[in-house]
Formats: structure tokens, C-alpha cells, sequence
């Protein structure tokens, strides 16, 4: 498994990715143990390249962007916003999440993977809603190919996550 992932990587690196798939965006939703495992995986795998996601909305296809896989790290203050319009405070929201909603819907147009890879429990907004994929998907052409929801907390985070898989059947 591992020369079939660095042979894809190599080939990323010398020939490009195929033009309707770059550039390739993968986003990942958090920065903990999970977050970084999965991190690690892309890194050994692929040459990687990492923006911030406010990058996304103004990176522009160049060709040197078919040669790297992009990885976006996206943080609790790029998810959710304060209710009120107040600033984003992290202590505030892990405190208070009644006083936050899901800001992440702008990013889904920009991503062409998206991990999950965040603690999520039932008083925190739901970050990807049904609602929001089908509007995204009623686009001609959508980025998003694929949702990994590491976290797998059913009808959680990822509200479309409806049931959990196993190693041998991933998907």
C-alpha cells in the first residue's frame, strides 16, 4: 500500500494531477491528535503544499499547482461565528456554543476533500448541514468530491454522517 501512495505522490510532484481535479484542495477540520495524524498521512504521502483558508478565496490555478495537493487546516474562528456579530472567542465558545453558529458553508465550494477530524458534541452547531451539500450540489460542476469524517459522530458535525464504517468497508 504505502509504494502504490508514494508512487502517486511522485507522480503528482512530476506530471501534475489531471486538470479537473487541480488544483486538489483537501480540508481538514481541526488540529488535535486526530487532525494530525491525518496530517501526517497526507504529508508522507503526497507533496503538500499548505494555505490558510482565507487563501482559498483568492488562489488562482497556476501550473505549478497541479504538482502539490493542497492542505487547509481550518480552526474553531474559521467554522463558527459569534451570534451577535461579537468577535470570535475560543474559551468563549468551548464555554458558551449557544452563542455561536456554523460559519463553515462559505469554504465548501473551495475544498475537494474535507476531513473531519474535530471533538464535536451535540451543544456545538452542526458545521456541514444537509441543506448546505444539496445547495452546493445543485451547482453544475461541484469541488467537493469527498467527505472523510474521521470524528464519525453520527449526524453530528457532519449532519449527512448517518452511519459508521469499519476498516473493511470504508465508505
Amino acid at each position: 500500500m504505502q509504494a502504490i501512495q508514494a508512487t502517486a505522490g511522485r507522480h503528482i510532484a512530476q506530471k501534475g494531477l489531471p486538470p479537473h481535479l487541480a488544483p486538489l484542495v483537501i480540508g481538514v477540520l481541526g488540529y488535535g491528535n486526530v487532525a494530525r495524524g491525518a496530517l501526517e498521512v497526507l504529508e508522507k504521502c503526497f507533496p503538500v503544499k499548505y494555505l490558510r483558508p482565507e487563501d482559498l478565496l483568492v488562489h488562482r490555478m497556476r501550473p505549478e499547482t497541479a504538482r502539490v495537493v493542497h492542505v487547509v487546516v481550518f480552526e474553531e474562528k474559521d467554522t463558527v461565528r459569534h451570534r451577535d456579530g461579537a468577535p470570535f472567542d475560543l474559551q468563549d465558545y468551548w464555554n458558551h456554543p449557544e452563542k455561536y453558529e456554523a460559519a463553515f458553508a462559505r469554504w465548501l465550494p473551495h475544498v475537494t476533500v474535507l476531513i473531519n477530524a474535530i471533538y464535536w458534541n451535540p451543544h456545538h452547531p452542526v458545521l456541514v448541514t444537509a441543506e448546505e451539500l444539496r445547495k452546493l450540489y445543485r451547482s453544475p460542476e461541484p469541488k467537493l468530491k469527498v467527505i472523510g469524517d474521521i470524528t464519525c459522530d453520527l449526524e453530528g458535525s457532519i449532519a449527512v454522517t448517518r452511519k459508521a464504517t469499519n476498516p473493511s468497508h470504508p465508505c
